[in-house]
Parts: structure tokens; C-alpha cells; sequence
């Protein structure tokens, strides 16, 4: 009898403190979250100028390299805001002419993801969009005048960056981005005359 006493007071407590025990949510249940945020962003890139003054070596896949660096936020599961500053050269050379320019930019840019299409992909393609204030330096050597050189002020201006490419997420925290970037300038940053 006394085991009995001991068996239903400890049936009573277990069922008191249980209750309020559950299980865990499974994969499953999981809805969408954000991935976190904010991304730091640190990359490099290749930059040449298809400007008045092109070299023999001008082309598409070839240029200085270039520094970048910003944060990028998260608008939804395909959309990205970035705020990026950049740092590069552009410089050419013809038979005649040679210029080289410092550029610094600072800038908004939104990429889109194409997720939809490639559901459950780490490798998905992306387009983007920004603008960009930039400022600049000029030097211009006219071999054509007998190696004049002529040194610029620092000018301002804007320019609209256009990409396409690749995205690939690694982790919730690092993502590689491999694309094209076409940078409409409205400056005449080589100064041909």
C-alpha cells in the first residue's frame, strides 16, 4: 500500500510538470525568414574605359583592377539594396594620346535575384540596377603637342551602373557574386579634345 501511495503521488507530479512540455517544430513547419542582415560587401573588380581615347589593348575583359566595399540589405527572398563605395583607375593609351583618371564612387545599387526560376539552387542569375556619385582626377599627356601634359581639377558628376551575372550562396552569411557591370558615365572623363 505504501508503494502504491509513492507510485500515485508521483504519477500526479509527472503529469503537473509535463504538461507544460512540447515538442520542437520541425523543418516543415519552418515559414521564411530573412537571411541575416546586414552582408558586408568586399570585392574587386576589372574596369576599362570605351571612352574617345582606346588603346590597341582596349576591350571588354580587360582593365585596372578596382576596389569595393558597402553593406547590402535584404527587401525580400530575391531583392537586395547595396550601399557601395568603390575605388578604381581607368587609364588608356593610343598612339597619340594617354590618359589616366582616379575615380572614387559612392553609391545606391538594387539587384534581383532570379530565384523563382531555380527554386532550392545555391547558383541563381541576377540583374542590377544603381546610381552613383562619382568624383575624379584627369591627367591627359598629347603627344600629338609634343608631350604636353595637362592636369584637371577634381570634377563631380554621376554615372548609372547596369549588371548581369551569377550569384552563389554559400552559407545564411557569404554570398559570391560573378558579373558584368556596364557604367554609363555623364562626364567626359578621358577630356579628349
Amino acid at each position: 500500500m505504501k508503494h502504491l501511495i509513492y507510485l500515485v503521488s508521483i504519477l500526479f507530479f509527472l503529469t503537473i510538470f509535463c504538461d507544460s512540455v512540447s515538442a520542437q517544430r520541425g523543418y516543415y513547419e519552418q515559414e521564411y525568414e530573412m537571411p541575416f542582415q546586414p552582408r558586408f560587401i568586399l570585392g574587386s573588380s576589372y574596369y576599362n574605359s570605351l571612352g574617345d581615347i582606346k588603346g590597341p589593348n582596349a576591350g571588354n575583359l580587360l582593365g585596372n583592377i578596382g576596389f569595393k566595399s558597402g553593406v547590402s540589405f535584404n527587401l525580400n527572398e530575391n531583392d537586395d539594396l547595396s550601399l557601395l563605395f568603390k575605388r578604381y583607375k581607368l587609364a588608356e593609351e593610343s598612339d597619340s594620346d594617354k590618359f589616366s583618371s582616379e575615380i572614387r564612387s559612392f553609391g545606391l545599387h538594387f539587384d534581383y535575384t532570379l530565384n523563382k526560376l531555380f527554386k532550392n539552387n545555391r547558383l541563381s542569375p541576377l540583374v542590377g540596377l544603381g546610381i552613383n556619385n562619382i568624383n575624379f582626377k584627369t591627367i591627359n599627356y598629347f603627344n600629338s603637342l609634343g608631350n604636353e601634359k595637362k592636369v584637371y581639377d577634381d570634377e563631380s558628376s554621376f554615372n548609372i551602373p547596369a549588371n548581369i551575372g551569377l550569384s552563389l550562396n554559400v552559407s545564411e552569411r557569404i554570398k559570391l557574386n560573378l558579373s558584368y557591370n556596364y557604367i554609363l558615365n555623364f562626364s567626359d572623363i578621358d577630356k579628349y579634345q
